[in-house]
């Protein structure tokens, strides 16, 4: 019923994208003009890599109120436009969104990145009758992707959950860059858990010499991170903005593919990679970065209340150099924005 387009604003990706989902629809089946179309960046801009989350955060919205939201600043489709005789129509007024016999509110998601960031996302209303009913739970097998129907284990206690094949295993914890160093490791007894390098972590007690108790002294830390320059064709410009744990993930699932046996030439459409990751400390530094100079204003106020205004632009300007380098196309999209 409803599409949340990418809709960048760009003749030739807009174009291309309402072109897409017209060869999704086929030529029959449909009515001109059934389902609305819109984007949220015609009412916030373009958030980058958060774009895809605001249009998800849209549409859920629009499912729970069942309202069909507009797009602004939108008047006629360009002559030649993929969007005239079509399934589709630009959502311009705010409208409800009526149930239809027989199915449920359906929506979809895109986010397309210029990073390469490519997500789609399908949403169904939830009617809150689906408590006994059967449902689709997808497993993996040797063979590709499959799904199986099983019954809800509130009606089926025999159930079981489906079998997962693993075909492919990578590690890297700490100085245990490798399943071999990591089994010879546990195995022997040993432990990866050893002091804070120096530096790996910027605070304010590498620049006034405090105690830093709220800094660990202790993890599974790594030394050093090798990559080949030309292993993951990522431009060597980009590479020091880059967060070492973008990098890290990166070799790590391009180990287990190794560990598989697949080759990395062979497109392989119904394959995945599903990667669970923490968050990289490294990236408060551009909070940290923010908010400095309101910080400094304040307490320069209190403290120094004469102080003339240019020592305090000045002196605000070596403390952000200090802290963090400012935050760029590349820092932000890390290693994802080169591949």
């Amino acid at each position: 019923d409803l599409i949340e387009c990418h809709g960048a604003g760009t003749p030739v990706g807009d174009a291309t994208e309402v072109q897409s989902l017209c060869s999704l629809w086929g030529s029959k089946g449909w009515r001109p003009g059934q389902c609305a179309i819109g984007s949220v960046k015609s009412m916030i801009g373009h958030l980058l890599t958060a774009a895809g989350a605001a249009g998800m955060i849209k549409t859920l919205l629009a499912l729970k109120e069942q309202v069909l939201p507009p797009s602004l600043n939108f008047e006629r489709p360009p002559e030649n436009s993929p969007l005239l005789n079509s399934p589709f129509r630009v959502q311009i007024e705010t409208a409800p969104w009526p149930a239809h016999k027989g199915h449920r509110r359906r929506a979809a998601v895109s986010a397309f990145g210029f990073g390469g960031i490519n997500g789609h996302i399908l949403l169904e209303e939830w009617t809150g009758n689906d408590e006994h009913e059967a449902k689709v739970e997808p497993f993996l097998s040797p063979s590709g992707p499959q799904a199986v129907k099983t019954q809800d284990p509130v009606s089926d206690p025999k159930s079981s959950p489906p079998a997962v094949a693993i075909v492919g295993m990578a590690v890297s914890f700490g100085r245990g860059v490798s399943l071999p160093e990591f089994q010879d490791i546990s195995f022997n007894g040993r432990s990866v858990i050893g002091d804070r390098p120096k530096g790996r972590w910027r605070s304010v007690s590498d620049l006034f010499d405090l105690p830093a108790d709220t800094i660990p002294k202790w993890g599974g830390f790594m030394t050093h991170l090798k990559i080949g320059i030309n292993e993951f064709r990522i431009p060597p410009k980009e590479i020091p903005d880059i967060l070492p744990q973008h990098l890290l993930m990166l070799q790590v699932a391009a180990d287990a593919m190794q560990d598989a046996g697949l080759s990395e030439v062979i497109e392989r459409p119904n394959m995945g990679a599903v990667i669970g990751m923490d968050f990289d400390f490294e990236a408060t530094n551009f909070h940290f970065r923010w908010a400095l100079p309101a910080l400094v204003r304040k307490w320069q106020k209190k403290h120094f209340p004469k102080m003339d205004e240019k020592a305090v632009d000045n002196w605000i300007s070596d403390l952000l150099d200090t802290v963090a380098p400012p935050l760029t196309a590349s820092r932000t999209l890390g290693a994802l924005g080169g591949i």
